[in-house]
């Protein structure tokens, strides 16, 4: 099966997030400074001084990220992504070279989906660029699974259950909030769950987090037959996607309730706006967590017990901190989030 490109451009709440967080580049921003970590900002600092570089105004610092699929953007941790930024730095400063002389018309550059386009091609030769052509791929076509539950007994189990007349709104999403391991210093990774709405009782039911989707997706159908044996079986699924489809063809047919394509599914999308509006509000508070964090002197040690942090979710912890960090290595303290929506939806990564 294809991606569905209309779910992928749709401006719900979880498809923007997914459509930032599934991105495979090298990306050279200018921020202004408060934007930068501290480490960054003094490495930005001390190349200006050095080359004589003045740095005023907004977004005048730059900052190197590397985005890779289903992870926390990262600070740049190979010297062969280095030189692929310094050399796309180079070919840009070639195009503003030639925008600046003929206009922008001339580059051939211009807005909208790229795929089967013309676009230039600049090949390095030396100290200067040689212009071409080249023609954009078309969109790669992904295959969703299309799992099965290989529970027998559990098929059997739901089968006999009694359906309840309300629907339940599925839909497979990206997590708000990144999981990161204790021990492991490459990127967080955003998990996938199956986000479960009980249309009768407007209430999100606990779900569990998966992080690789692709290789694992019937561990998503086994926790969702837990939640049926829990809450009760419905007598049918609501999805408006095709991912969500494949992933519940195959199940809701083992146990005998239907599956039902629906154009538009306003609930789920209060859901999205409701877990983001969540999510930006623990962000901040995991900020002045860790600039609390970078405010310790070296080798100090912090042990901290679970506490409540702002009503919402808690933080357990135990670090040592051998020297400051930026704002993304202190969050690595996080050992467990606990997100708690009103008791509704509970996550425990």
């Amino acid at each position: 099966m294809l991606a569905d490109p209309s779910w992928f451009m749709s401006e719900s709440e979880f498809a923007i997030h997914e459509n930032m967080y599934r991105q495979n580049c090298i990306q050279c921003a200018f921020e202004n400074k408060d934007e930068l970590a501290p480490t960054e900002l003094e490495e930005v600092r001390q190349y200006a001084q050095t080359h004589g570089i003045r740095l005023r105004g907004a977004n005048a610092f730059p900052q190197f990220v590397r985005y890779r699929p289903q992870r926390l953007p990262w600070p740049l941790n190979s010297e062969q992504d280095e030189v692929y930024l310094y050399e796309a730095l180079l070919a840009a400063v070639e195009v503003a070279r030639r925008v600046g002389k003929e206009g922008k018309d001339s580059v051939g550059l211009y807005p909208g989906i790229m795929a089967g386009q013309v676009v230039p091609l600049l090949t390095r030769s030396g100290k200067t660029f040689t212009w071409g052509e080249a023609v954009l791929p078309e969109p790669v076509e992904q295959v969703y699974p299309f799992p099965n539950c290989s529970n027998d007994l559990t098929v059997a189990r739901l089968k006999k259950i009694k359906k309840r007349s309300a629907a339940w709104y599925c839909e497979v999403a990206m997590f708000p909030q990144p999981m990161h391991e204790e021990d492991d210093d490459s990127a967080p990774v955003f998990p996938y769950f199956l986000i479960t709405v009980d249309a009768g009782d407007k209430i999100i039911l606990e779900t569990d987090l998966i992080v690789d989707y692709q290789n694992n997706a019937e561990s998503m159908l086994v926790d969702l037959a837990r939640v049926m044996q829990k809450n009760g079986v419905p007598s049918k699924i609501c999805v408006r996607d095709d991912r969500t489809m494949a992933l519940l063809k195959g199940f809701t047919a083992q146990i005998g309730i239907s599956l039902v394509y629906e154009e538009s599914l306003p609930l789920l999308d209060e859901v999205g706006a409701d877990a983001f509006a969540k999510a930006s509000d623990i962000d901040e508070e995991l900020e002045e967590f860790a600039n609390m964090l970078m405010e310790l002197p070296p080798g100090a040690t912090g042990d901290y017990t679970p506490q409540s942090c702002g009503g919402s979710y808690y933080v357990w912890t135990e670090m040592t901190f051998s020297r400051r960090s930026s704002l993304r290595k202190s969050v690595l303290c996080l050992k467990k989030v606990i997100v708690s929506n009103s008791a509704d939806m509970l996550c425990t990564p």
